[in-house]
């Protein structure tokens, strides 16, 4: 691994910038722009290439240490960048804290004491219990010189010790789950949520002492999330979602350090509520976030670029495909620099399908050929059923261009490509889309064929409809169309009328649920 590379690959545009400015301003060696710019290009570089472009003779030694010094200078300016609230918090007690020692060995127990005591008392408010255990680690060395008891000391100590190892504890469940997640998002496999969430809320029991956490809980929320994601079973996960908010808000545990962590649940919720289809609600949960967000610069917010994307989304989904594309462009060509890498690809393939919906091939594949495949840092990045994804809607897009054995190959390379993929029960699906695609272009003759709407029909009554993937949902809107000889956009917005119908009790009980929150 090329640790260089890898932090120059993962600066965002706006940071590339000013880094760069700061190299020009230095004006110590030009060398260190060159590199900087030859591992922004691309991070593949094989070895001694990079040295053979800036030094033509004897230059190992100076390469290296050009090498290190860049590095030191990238990590200084990462250093520097601003701080969250936590960090800073966090800063402010070690520091109360450092100083009381200092302020001991001058003999100084009052200022001493006075000082520990407000940095515990921070400490505690904001659950960050590892400091409070050094506060009290200082006071049990110094209690002959402390305004406590050493009884009382070491029961507060202790109470402490016991919050701290639980969330050690949920570290360590976190991490356990993210390795199976991992390695699912690799291999296509899928976690049930059945057995996966009552195993978390078990080890985590749920008491109303834990759910002043708000921080704690939205770590458990992103975790079930995850496992739901590989599922799509959204609509189990909507109630659970809502009752855990719920009880938050009711505790009053969105303040302080925590009050970022409401955005985060406010996302939950209105991704959720969209992924079933719940576009009005979900719009309304949008609309809070944002609210929400724009008590700072809204552009540098990590959750800004997955805001935008959904809006855009609920557009074309509710038949303003236009509006999505407007809203996707702008962000792309506006706020670029601030999104993160993840969020930017899932635009730039987002719009592709937009464009695609209106039937502008052309733009479409632009924005396909943006996104540079076959890398093993994009299955990482994204995983590898977006990858699929991605490749399919290639697939797709040479074939409405008529550049059908284009369409053929790339269906061939991903049945090989995904063969043990495609045989897990969630993908199993897609494993019949690209079979009943293929047969499309080697026999188009029987696209219009009874036995093909058949077998379209029997593929779409297999399909459980509480794991339906609004992304899979397209796909399948396009085969039906190609049977209907109807425009695919036209499909895609009866199949969705007709679901909504369908789910209109679950969206009342949403709506009742949500109403007293979305008031406040």
């Amino acid at each position: 691994m090329d640790l260089l590379a890898d932090i120059v690959q993962h600066l965002a545009k706006k940071e590339e910038k000013t880094f760069r400015s700061s190299l020009l301003a230095d004006n110590y060696d030009r060398r260190d722009i060159v590199l900087f710019d030859l591992l922004r290009e691309r991070s593949d570089w094989k070895p001694g290439e990079l040295l053979r472009k800036i030094y033509t003779t004897n230059g190992e030694k100076a390469y290296h240490s050009l090498r290190d010094r860049l590095k030191n200078k990238l990590i200084t300016f990462l250093d520097t960048d601003e701080e969250d609230v936590e960090s800073h918090l966090r800063n402010e007690i070690f520091k109360l804290t450092d100083f009381a020692v200092r302020m001991l060995k001058r003999d100084m127990s009052g200022l001493a004491n006075w000082l520990l005591d407000k940095a515990e008392t921070q400490a505690i408010a904001n659950h960050q219990y590892d400091l409070a255990d050094r506060i009290y680690e200082i006071q049990l060395l110094h209690i002959d010189r402390m305004e406590i008891s050493e009884d009382d000391l070491l029961v507060k100590r202790n109470e402490n010790w016991a919050k701290h190892c639980h969330h050690r504890e949920l570290n360590e469940l976190c991490a356990r789950m993210h390795g199976s997640l991992k390695k699912q998002r690799r291999t296509g496999g899928s976690l049930d949520p059945e057995i996966v969430i009552p195993e978390i809320c078990t080890k985590f029991n749920l008491s109303r002492s834990k759910l002043k956490n708000a921080t704690f809980m939205l770590r458990l929320i992103i975790l079930v999330r995850s496992v739901i994601a590989s599922t799509k079973e959204y609509l189990k996960f909507e109630p659970y979602l809502i009752r855990v908010f719920t009880q938050l808000k009711s505790l009053n545990a969105f303040s302080g350090v925590h009050a970022s962590s409401e955005v985060g649940f406010v996302y939950a919720i209105a991704h959720t509520l969209y992924r079933n289809l719940k576009f009005d609600v979900a719009t309304e949960w949008l609309n809070r976030m944002e609210a929400m967000m724009t008590l700072k610069n809204i552009t540098d917010h990590h959750l800004y670029g997955k805001l935008m994307g959904m809006r855009a989304a609920i557009a074309s989904f509710s038949g303003r495909n236009d509006e999505a594309i407007v809203i996707v462009r702008t962000e792309l060509e506006q706020n670029s620099a601030q999104l993160a890498e993840s969020d930017r690809l899932d635009l730039l393939l987002n719009l592709a399908v937009y464009y695609f919906h209106a039937e502008d091939y052309k733009k479409a594949n632009e924005c396909i050929c943006q996104i540079h495949s076959g890398t093993k840092s994009l299955v990482e990045l994204k995983g590898r059923e977006w990858v699929f994804k991605k490749e399919l809607i290639a697939a797709i897009i040479y074939y409405e261009r008529n550049e059908m054995e284009l369409a053929l190959t790339r269906i061939k390379a991903m049945q090989r490509k995904y063969g043990a993929f495609l045989q897990h029960d969630t993908y199993q699906f897609a494993g019949e889309f690209l079979r009943l695609f293929r047969k499309t272009i080697e026999k188009p003759e029987l696209i219009r064929s009874q036995e093909f709407a058949m077998e379209v029909r029997a593929l779409s009554d297999s399909w459980p409809a509480e794991r339906r993937d609004l992304q899979a949902i397209t796909f399948f809107c396009w085969l039906k169309s190609k049977v209907k000889n109807v425009k695919y956009y036209v499909v895609l917005q009866d199949w969705m009328e007709k679901e909504r119908e369908m789910m209109k009790g679950e969206l009342q009980k949403s709506s009742d649920a949500l109403s007293v929150l979305v008031a406040e």
